[in-house]
């Protein structure tokens, strides 16, 4: 189907032949007019005479008018006009594009020019823009190292403006929230999409206050729930410019989930303790009081309450040895502490005391690993300076070191050959500080074993003659699951997850109608189909969207979800996008994923290629997927046939090749997705300079478009 603003050669060519002919007649008819009548009668004679040959003279005028016209026409009227359009394509969209030659000599000479000119601009484009590149450059990195720093915190980061659209977050802060229900964070996003508005306003004022009030630390906490699972305690802290103006917010997250229940189980021991101990200390304080009262009890009787008394002491010892031996190890601090195999600790260790003490350390390298929560350095440090207590006391050059698991426990046995060391000696090494030679840590071996849950002890084996140490470290069942967090490199590193111009965008609240296209937010999304007829049953299999902000492609905020749809494929659909049957097994319906696709698209405007068929799948989904997109819609095919009138093809391939955009995932709604969203940002420019600048102006030129009387 074609456009009615395609100029149509054939057309165009009959109408100066056919006004050319009606002028001739005109002529004609007021030359027969001044004639006398005997001219007129002499002039009618021949005429019937010669009927044929006039008819058949005035076809081939007529002809050679039409084909005259259509020659010019479609040598020269019509490549002008393309090349018009075209010249604004190179000088404003793609410097890259080429003019194909066509029509006559001047204007192939016309296209020879304007290929040598676009070759010339092209260059001097690419001169300014990295002179432009280098002149940013700095600002660029300054601006990309503290964005990269930023994302490597173990803390979750949020930075909002003062209307509360998201201006950074790492992926820290994305983590933390992705179970929340009301959705994740995402850049021109509105706070109050992701957390609690009474909670917000409370926190907002609550900071206002401080600052009118001169307060130092203008910061609040408060405390928020993801998913009925986690709790995060977040503090949020102004940012206040040179002018001592409030600009903005920064909100610091970090999961508390796992203090929260250890203090609850803190508290049941500290229960349990007193509970247990209060009966325990009864019956002890009752069998000796029984012995003071009874000093001539028989001797049998005796030994039952010393049973008895021997009975609840152990009792004692177990419940102790149970809740303050095992629990409360689990419930100490773990700054500065990494979950990391004991092998690698031992292996610095016999590192450090080969080249330090001139110790050999001899253990074998067990396949299965033993975990310790520890801060590595000073854990190494610690054993090193008992293995040097060892040399020194015991006069050894070699110690040899066993270790096997108890429980929750391991005991790690260092043996030696020699001398003994009296057993307490250890009590006075506690309170000296880890100083050795070339290591130190500036604090007391206690301290360290403390830190650490640790207990060290010295062992004799009379049986072997050989003498120990032991050292008993509490175990991990497993490692704590790693938080995600990259090795960075600032050179190479992009992230996607800032957009500072946001400081200056206005807020998402009210009409967007009058806005500049510029300013918006946009959520471009394509759809892979089981086929072309959505009222005849066809399905959704997969989504694919990324969003758009402040005129910057977000690579990283994107949303790809294949969908089951309960129906078979066929073999025509599956060529087109190459997703197969088994590809969608155990994949969501679409009543699960349009809503999760709802909240991706909320607050923006949502831009497709021919608009008109993904929207119809959308709305027959409606009532069962219970949400309605009711979000403003931009098609690149209306928007593209606006500005190119004059150009044949309008579909997404013909845009590509068209802007210079490579569609690598073409056919995959991802993919799709992506290449559109570089169309469109290609397209706005164009539409700029055609008058369309604003939101409203794009949806009533969209609206008059002949493409938008497609219907599916």
């Amino acid at each position: 189907m074609k456009s009615p603003r395609r100029l149509y050669p054939k057309l165009l060519a009959a109408i100066p032949a056919l006004l050319i002919l009606f002028i001739c007649s005109i002529g004609l008819y007021i030359a027969i007019s001044n004639l006398s009548g005997r001219e007129k009668e002499i002039l009618t004679v021949l005429a019937h005479r010669n009927l044929a040959v006039l008819i058949l003279t005035g076809l081939v005028a007529l002809a050679a008018l039409i084909t005259m016209a259509h020659y010019f026409i479609v040598n020269y009227f019509i490549p002008l006009h393309e090349i018009a359009e075209e010249i604004q394509l190179i000088t404003s969209g793609n410097a890259k594009h080429r003019l194909k030659e066509r029509g006559s000599g001047p204007v192939l000479h016309l296209i020879e020019s304007v290929n040598l000119s676009a070759t010339v601009f092209e260059s001097m484009q690419e001169n300014i823009s990295e002179s432009i590149k280098q002149a940013n450059q700095q600002h660029e990195r300054e601006k990309t190292i503290l964005a990269s720093l930023i994302s490597q915190l173990e803390s979750g980061v949020l930075i909002c403006n003062l209307e509360g659209l998201i201006l950074l977050y790492n992926k820290q802060a994305r983590s933390l929230l992705k179970d929340n229900n009301s959705g994740e964070p995402g850049l021109g996003r509105s706070l109050l999409g992701i957390f609690d508005k009474n909670t917000l306003s409370h926190t907002l004022w609550a900071i206002n206050a401080k600052i009118q009030h001169g307060s130092k630390i203008p910061s609040s906490v408060f405390l928020y729930g993801v998913g009925g699972k986690n709790t995060l305690r977040i503090r949020t802290v102004p940012i206040i410019n040179e002018e001592n103006n409030l600009q903005g917010y920064i909100l610091l997250m970090r999961d508390i989930t796992d203090q929260v229940q250890s203090h609850g189980r803190h508290i049941q021991i500290i229960t349990n303790l007193s509970d247990g101990l209060r009966g325990v200390a009864a019956n002890i304080r009752s069998a000796f009081e029984t012995i003071i009262d009874s000093p001539e009890m028989k001797a049998g009787k005796r030994k039952e309450v010393h049973d008895a008394i021997l009975a609840d002491v152990h009792l004692l010892q177990e419940r102790i040895q149970r809740d303050a031996g095992g629990e409360l190890s689990k419930l100490g601090s773990k700054w500065g502490q990494d979950d990391i195999l004991l092998m690698d600790v031992l292996q610095i260790v016999r590192r450090m005391a080969l080249e330090q003490l001139e110790l050999v350390l001899n253990f074998e390298e067990k396949p299965q690993g033993f975990w310790v929560s520890a801060n590595l350095y000073s854990l190494a440090v610690a054993i090193l300076y008992l293995m040097n207590k060892i040399k020194k006391l015991a006069g050894v050059h070699s110690i040899d070191m066993n270790y096997s698991g108890k429980e929750d426990f391991i005991q790690l046995a260092f043996s030696w050959s020699g001398p003994s060391i009296a057993k307490d000696k250890v009590k006075t090494w506690g309170g000296e500080r880890l100083l050795l030679n070339q290591s130190a840590v500036y604090r007391t071996l206690n301290e360290v074993l403390n830190e650490h849950h640790a207990a060290v002890w010295l062992h004799d084996d009379e049986a072997s003659s050989r003498n120990s140490m032991q050292l008993q470290l509490p175990v991990l069942l497993e490692p704590a699951a790693e938080q995600g967090v990259e090795p960075m490199d600032l050179h190479s590193v992009q992230p996607q997850f800032y957009d500072f111009d946001l400081f200056h965008q206005a807020g998402q609240k009210g009409e967007t109608d009058d806005k500049p296209l510029t300013a918006l937010s946009y959520t471009v999304f394509d759809t892979e189909t089981t086929g072309l007829d959505p009222s005849g049953g066809d399905e959704i299999i997969s989504i694919g969207a990324v969003r758009i902000v402040n005129g910057r492609l977000l690579a990283t905020e994107t949303f790809d979800q294949l969908i089951n749809p309960k129906r078979k494929l066929t073999g025509e659909s599956i060529k087109v996008h190459g997703i197969l049957p088994e590809m969608l097994t155990g994949q969501p319906t679409v009543e699960t994923v349009l809503p999760r696709f709802h909240k991706f698209s909320r607050d923006t405007i949502l831009v497709a290629h021919n608009a008109a068929f993904d929207m119809k799948f959308l709305q027959i989904k409606e009532g069962q997927s219970h949400v309605i997109f009711d979000n403003p819609i931009l098609d690149t095919l209306l928007l593209s046939s606006l500005i190119h009138t004059n150009l044949k093809e309008h579909n997404l391939d013909a845009l590509c090749k068209r802007f210079g955009v490579k569609n690598i995932g073409r056919h995959s709604a991802l993919g799709d997705a992506l290449a559109t969203a570089e169309v469109f940002l290609k397209i706005i420019p164009f539409l700029e300079k055609a008058g369309i600048k604003t939101l409203k102006q794009a949806r009533e030129a969209s609206e008059k478009n002949f493409y938008n009387k497609l219907k599916y």
